[in-house]
């Protein structure tokens, strides 16, 4: 039976070489995206168990190989500042004893503020890439009439949704990054669990909360998008979507718990999250809503519980 420990030499000499091409296979569509979760699994695994030789090789190969097969550019350095630092980061704070939440969260600051300096120095390019695709797509409706819902209608519609994509991108490409991160180190404690070794992680789902004081950010930020400037207005879009998406993920906390507590099988699970995915936007509202009535009302008693 092959061995699968990220002991066994051949399992860290694989991760070794992801580590050191994952920015040059960036761009790639979904590969990349999959190459640069697993070199974060290993990053953070080397800086955990102090493997300090492939470490060091990682970091530096990865941007000598990157900037000798494409040249240095600012894309390729914020791809491997993303992953190297915030990874590096990470296991060192989970190996100098920091709980996991903590150092995920810090993990997470630098990962935002990568993001939104590469976001601030390059938004010019990217936004004429977006609207590339988009004339490109527009070019490929089929001709008709100008009423609604013809090809003028779907015109329409489609510069309403790049539109919006183009306000809201700060906060989906902090988002994609932090998602990337969180797969990364759930499936390194899955690994490292399975080959007997212990990581510090999170605790349960089901005991996921919001503190209650992040709901003063929110007043504050949606006063801001009523009597804001344009660029305030944007800001406080962005920061609105971010806040949203992480009480929606602690009131899916929440829901969990009491579905596992009416004892609901797996399969009704499924279905009751899938769902949600087809309510969409209205889903995530509703979800973000429970994690904010939550974080005042604990209905779970979730402090009581860690305490006790």
């Amino acid at each position: 039976m092959p061995d699968w420990r990220l002991s066994n030499p051949l399992i860290i000499s694989a991760g070794l070489f992801l580590a050191l091409i994952f920015p040059a296979v960036g761009g790639i569509p979904v590969a990349g995206y999959l190459v640069e979760i697993a070199a974060i699994f290993f990053i953070v695994h080397f800086s955990l168990s102090g493997k300090h030789l492939f470490l060091g090789a990682a970091t530096v190969g990865s941007i000598l190989i990157s900037a000798v097969v494409f040249g240095p550019s600012l894309i390729l350095i914020a791809l491997w500042a993303k992953v190297i630092v915030s990874g590096t980061l990470y296991g060192k704070m989970l190996a100098a004893g920091v709980k996991p939440t903590r150092s995920f969260v810090a993990a997470s600051v630098v990962i935002a503020l990568i993001v939104l300096t590469f976001f601030w120095m390059e938004k010019e390019i990217i936004y004429s890439e977006i609207d590339r695709f988009e004339n490109l797509a527009a070019s490929t409706l089929p001709p008709g009439e100008t009423a609604p819902g013809t090809d003028d209608g779907m015109a329409h519609w489609l510069g309403q949704m790049v539109s919006l994509f183009k306000r809201l991108l700060p906060s989906l490409l902090i988002l994609s990054a932090m998602t990337q991160f969180f797969v990364a180190i759930v499936l390194l404690h899955i690994a490292l669990r399975a080959g007997g070794v212990f990581m510090p992680h999170f605790v349960d789902f089901v005991f996921w909360k919001m503190p209650f004081h992040f709901i003063y950010p929110v007043g504050a930020v949606i006063i801001l998008r009523l009597v804001g400037t344009d660029n305030i207005k944007i800001f406080a879009d962005n920061a609105l979507l971010l806040l949203g998406v992480l009480y929606a993920v602690f009131g899916f906390s929440a829901m969990e718990y009491y579905l596992r507590k009416v004892r609901l099988s797996l399969f009704l699970r499924v279905l009751f999250y899938v769902g949600f995915l087809f309510l969409q936007v209205p889903g995530l509202i509703l979800a973000a809503a429970v994690g904010i009535f939550d974080s005042y009302f604990d209905f779970r008693h979730v402090r009581a519980k860690l305490i006790g």
